[in-house]
């Protein structure tokens, strides 16, 4: 059994050939996830914890509109630089980082997340575009089509 999502990542990835044999490229697919593990857990666990949608609302909202640019910002600037000719993070080839950014996005617009905008990665073309690309995908949309 496997039990941590970045694990999970890794081996599915490793299996449906999603996650890169190169080393280098490799350790930029785990940066970007990282980085993006790292927004989400800034911002979830305040969502959770709070009492009181309002409140939690507010937390939320707070975050989304201050830390959280802060943080899209620098992962957008990240994948802009890293990002090759084509619309995933290492050129045409999707990735598990491609995965990981676009489904959480969708996660956190889906209106789960209280206080968290629909139009989120907005701001954020490079961001925009991946999200768009992963779910254009024919693998992925094949699998949505399937659920």
């Amino acid at each position: 059994m496997i039990a941590q999502s970045h694990a999970i990542a890794r081996f599915a990835g490793n299996r449906a050939g999603l996650y890169p044999k190169d080393d280098f490229e490799a350790a930029l697919v785990d940066e970007v996830i990282e980085a993006m593990e790292h927004f989400v857990n800034l911002v979830l666990p305040s969502a959770i914890s709070e009492k009181g949608a309002g409140k939690r609302y507010r937390v939320v909202h707070d975050f989304v509109n201050h830390t959280g640019k802060v943080h899209l910002n620098r992962l957008a600037k990240r994948i802009s630089s890293i990002q090759r000719e084509g619309p995933f993070l290492l050129g045409r080839r999707l990735t598990v980082a491609d995965l990981w950014v676009a489904s959480l996005g969708r996660f956190l617009t889906s209106g789960y997340v209280s206080g968290v905008p629909k139009d989120l990665y907005e701001p954020y073309p490079v961001l925009s575009r991946l999200m768009k690309a992963v779910f254009d995908h024919p693998s992925v949309k094949a699998y949505y089509a399937s659920i």
